[in-house]
């Protein structure tokens, strides 16, 4: 799924969602997250997928590095239910 690039596509999707709001790149990655889980059913896949796009945009960003690793591990859990 990632190497089809359904995780860039649902993450620019994301961002048109909750970009906008304050944090909104954390924002980004749970929404991301949270979809690419229930697609994939996999709280790992969507971890590995997202957070391999959103750990590099979000310290760019200035977030740092162990934030970034908190909201996408804990984000990828929510799309299992």
């Amino acid at each position: 799924m990632n190497s089809g690039g359904i995780a860039k596509r649902l993450i620019e999707f994301a961002k048109s969602l909750v970009g906008s709001l304050p944090g909104g790149l954390a924002h980004v990655n749970i929404v991301a997250a949270m979809m690419f889980g229930a697609i994939a059913g996999s709280a790992g896949a969507a971890a590995a997928a997202i957070g391999s796009f959103m750990s590099e945009r979000m310290e760019k960003e200035g977030y740092t590095r162990e934030y970034g690793v908190a909201v996408n591990v804990t984000a990828a859990t929510t799309g299992l239910y």
